[in-house]
């Protein structure tokens, strides 16, 4: 099914694809060093779910854990080991900084365009030229339904455009949105 997706890309954006995960990476960045008991309480969510959310923004490499007795303190910081957590890091402390109120939803919006490895590829194959929808299906080896709903994913975040049937890869405005189009694999195989 072309070449193998980067785990990296789409598992952080599903990371990012929550709602609640989003608002409180929004607080880390305002008031870094808070413990899990003050998320839960500003979250209004149980301690258990509040660790749940925090450890998986932390296993994508965008917070460090401090801990402190039985406490443990997060705080916005990339983990160096993992490829591209420094430019996710930065490209959202930037996007929250100039937040007019619909940063978490803008976020949200963009992310969800890679939260599928088929996405991925599909997005690399489209990278190389504009294409047929039958071409697609060939080079990607999708189902029609899949690739219908890939395609409709990706043209409604901005990541794909088409015209006289033809479909081809595009970066939409916005720091984020070329961040991601930037770590999206270029080609298929």
């Amino acid at each position: 099914m072309g070449s193998a997706p980067r785990p990296t890309l789409w598992r952080t954006c599903r990371v990012l694809a929550n709602e609640v995960r989003l608002e409180i990476l929004r607080e880390l960045f305002r008031g870094p060093g808070q413990s899990v008991s003050a998320i839960a309480e500003k979250f209004d969510v149980a301690r258990p779910t509040a660790t749940r959310h925090l450890r998986r923004l932390a296993a994508r490499g965008l917070l460090q854990a401090r801990r402190d007795g039985a406490w443990v303190y997060y705080r916005v910081a990339p983990d160096r080991t993992i490829p591209a957590a420094a430019r996710f890091v930065n490209t959202l402390r930037d996007v929250f900084a100039a937040d007019s109120g619909y940063a978490a939803q803008e976020i949200f919006r963009l992310v969800t365009a890679f939260t599928h490895p088929r996405r991925q590829i599909l997005y690399a194959t489209l990278s190389t030229g504009d294409w047929r929808f039958a071409e697609l299906r060939r080079k990607t080896r999708m189902s029609t339904p899949a690739l219908q709903r890939h395609l409709r994913k990706l043209r409604s975040r901005g990541f794909v455009v088409s015209a006289a049937g033809r479909y081809r890869a595009v970066t939409p405005p916005g720091r984020l949105a070329r961040l991601l189009a930037d770590l999206a694999p270029r080609e298929a195989r």
